[in-house]
């Protein structure tokens, strides 16, 4: 799920999410690559800012594999982690 906030100009992935059976799998990356490329030319999307658990090794790996950076921003008691494109 993504969108862009009423009260912003950077699109967020509010959530992504994949079943634990499925995980480690490589379905993740190759998923979220096709979201950002679809955000990327769908709606010419710059920036993209998504949160995390502390404790999501994984998802970070990720998320830092595909070039988000975090941003050392937390919210809600979440890593705020930002792509530029």
């Amino acid at each position: 799920m993504y969108g862009l906030p009423e009260d912003s100009e950077s699109y967020e992935l509010c959530r992504f999410m994949i079943d634990r059976k499925f995980q480690g799998k490589g379905y993740g990356k190759q998923a979220l690559s096709l979201i950002i490329e679809e955000m990327k030319n769908r709606f010419g999307c710059k920036e993209i800012h998504l949160s995390t658990g502390p404790e999501n090794t994984r998802g970070k790996h990720i998320y830092e594999n595909l070039g988000f950076v975090s941003t050392g921003e937390i919210e809600d008691d979440e890593e705020i982690y930002v792509l530029k494109l």
